[in-house]
């Protein structure tokens, strides 16, 4: 799915980016990379199309719990003295009240917290 290309401008009569939608298919005896393919499709797509020079992307199955991860993200990306060294900002999934065993127990807190 294309949107955009409509001449829609923001306040200060900048071109608005596109939307892209990029779904990957999961065939049986098909190896899809997982997330990783699609995140390969997606910023391919964004270079070819849309030249855009920053990328949100958000799982379906997934939900924003912080409504400042955005900013932050920009924030990084931005920065005059580590912006140029930084490709990627990532918000890694938290959960609560999970058992130490469990593949996806908050194992990450060092890092985060």
């Amino acid at each position: 799915v294309f949107l955009g290309n409509t001449g829609a401008r923001d306040i200060e009569g900048n071109e608005l980016p596109r939307l892209v939608y990029v779904s990957r298919e999961k065939r049986p005896g098909y190896q899809h990379h997982k997330k990783a393919g699609a995140e390969n499709a997606l910023v391919r797509v964004s270079a070819v199309l849309t030249n855009a020079p920053y990328i949100l992307n958000l799982d379906c199955d997934h939900y924003v719990n912080n409504s400042k991860a955005v900013r932050e993200a920009m924030c990084i990306l931005m920065d005059p003295q580590v912006g140029r060294d930084v490709c990627y900002v990532q918000f890694p999934q938290r959960f609560d009240g999970i058992d130490r065993s469990d593949r996806y127990a908050n194992r990450n807190i060092v890092f985060f917290d």
